[in-house]
């Protein structure tokens, strides 16, 4: 009867401490003690339904954790910022950008680097060999190499399939024929940093 009594206020203590008002009072608190007992609060509310989300759709343990927290670092940095919109439940919003974010990956991953490693095709098949993994991982991190315009131009249209003139809009360009230009000229710089990539020729001397 103790136990059972005990457990019981443990768990209300639990939902006490990890309501949505009461997360929201301690990030939004200047003490980072405060800031890291709110934080633990939402990652042991939102844990388990993300773990089984990100597993089930192509993902595993290390990759829920890193988007748990991203989701997080979005959440603080917003309630930090009072840039907050809240039209559910703190831990239904953490799910909700958490869900996009892996989505967002996932789909970067996939279809990005498809559609980019297919169009640039340098070298006689340089990436010839090379299982999909490490291709994607040593192909994202040369893609980071290029400039914040140039991955902007390149993401906008093989990621976000928009056409040149809804790029010559976004990124203000005087014409699409200056789009055309830059996206040339960053897929060349492309073509470029990969054709001077060593770790590929060395994964496939090594397999």
């Amino acid at each position: 009867m103790y136990i059972f009594t005990e457990n019981i206020i443990l768990l209300m203590k639990e939902k006490i401490i990890c309501s949505d008002s009461n997360i929201l009072k301690l990030i939004k608190s200047d003490s980072e003690s405060d800031n890291s007992e709110g934080l633990n609060c939402l990652y042991s509310i939102c844990n388990k339904t993300i773990l089984k989300f990100i597993t089930g759709n192509n993902g595993t343990a290390d990759d829920a954790k890193d988007v748990i927290q991203d989701a997080l670092i979005v959440f603080y940095e917003q309630v930090k910022n009072d840039n907050l919109e809240l039209n559910c439940s703190i831990s239904t919003y953490i799910y909700s950008v958490s869900r996009n974010i892996w989505l967002k990956k996932i789909k970067f991953k996939g279809k990005f680097v498809n559609d980019l490693t297919e169009f640039i095709s340098i070298d006689d098949n340089l990436t010839d060999g090379l299982d999909n993994e490490f291709r994607d991982k040593e192909f994202l991190k040369m893609f980071n190499e290029l400039g914040e315009s140039c991955k902007e131009i390149l993401l906008f249209y093989y990621y976000d399939n928009l056409s040149m003139k809804e790029i010559m809009d976004r990124m203000n360009f005087k014409s699409e024929q200056t789009a055309k230009n830059k996206k040339y000229k960053c897929l060349n710089y492309l073509r470029y940093i990969i054709s001077k990539n060593n770790n590929f020729k060395d994964h496939i001397r090594n397999k």
